[in-house]
């Protein structure tokens, strides 16, 4: 069964399913988010959905797996929610150099961090952030417009997702991507494109060509069809294909 019939299978309500159910990153935020200190209830959720911003955007080249990497994630900004400087360098340096997860490329780690904070210490109401939840595509342009990288690139869209998943909660209100967002092309998504067109060398834009097609046939937004193959088909499609 090729991978277009798999993904016929699933409605976008079982993704968003899947999503809060199995995807070990939702999960991680949400209880991270449920752990930190509400004294200021607004204050407190700007400041974690920025973090969010800040975290997926530094999470590539990791020494562990994505799931492992937010839990971690997720137990420090909750362990001293007060005291934390998300815009702080030194505090976001402390943390990578001494995780398990996330210790590749810290320097230019940062200096993105120093990119994406002129962006987000402008951002100063609740109601800004709320804004970009329910208008998550004007989140993509201006994200990639402060990280001076294109739309599609993999960390920008990955960011807008993980925002997206941290504004569930966070705003108790169910907001699916725009068809408009790309998804993240990672080696999982290559693989995956490579044994349905039976290549060994798959060139980018056709790559991302597939995946905008698949996500239009199926009417499924990329990034809720990106948690469905990560999440809930990724492994039995490769045992099946291999």
């Amino acid at each position: 069964m090729n991978l277009s019939k798999i993904v016929k299978n699933y409605s976008l309500v079982d993704i968003i399913d899947i999503e809060q159910q199995k995807d070990g990153q939702f999960v991680a935020l949400q209880s991270s988010y449920e752990n930190i200190s509400h004294k200021d209830v607004n204050s407190a959720s700007a400041k974690f959905l920025k973090a969010v911003l800040i975290n997926a955007l530094i999470s590539y080249q990791l020494s562990g797996t994505g799931e492992d990497w937010w839990r971690e994630f997720g137990i420090w900004i909750s362990s001293d929610f007060d005291n934390i400087d998300i815009f702080s360098t030194k505090h976001w340096e402390e943390f990578l150099l001494s995780s398990q997860n996330n210790k590749r490329l810290v320097n230019i780690k940062l200096k993105r961090i120093q990119k994406i904070s002129s962006f987000l210490d402008k951002i100063d109401s609740i109601g800004q952030l709320k804004y970009y939840y329910e208008n998550m595509d004007v989140l993509n342009q201006d994200i990639a417009y402060y990280m001076n990288q294109k739309k599609t690139s993999k960390t920008v869209v990955f960011a807008v997702k993980m925002f997206g998943y941290a504004g569930r909660f966070v705003f108790q209100e169910m907001i699916y991507y725009p068809m408009s967002i790309g998804i993240p092309v990672d080696s999982r998504l290559l693989k995956i494109y490579s044994i349905e067109k039976s290549t060994k060398q798959p060139d980018l834009l056709e790559v991302n060509n597939f995946f905008d097609q698949l996500s239009k046939d199926s009417n499924i937004p990329p990034l809720h069809l990106d948690s469905l193959l990560w999440v809930e088909i990724w492994g039995k499609y490769i045992k099946n294909n291999i």
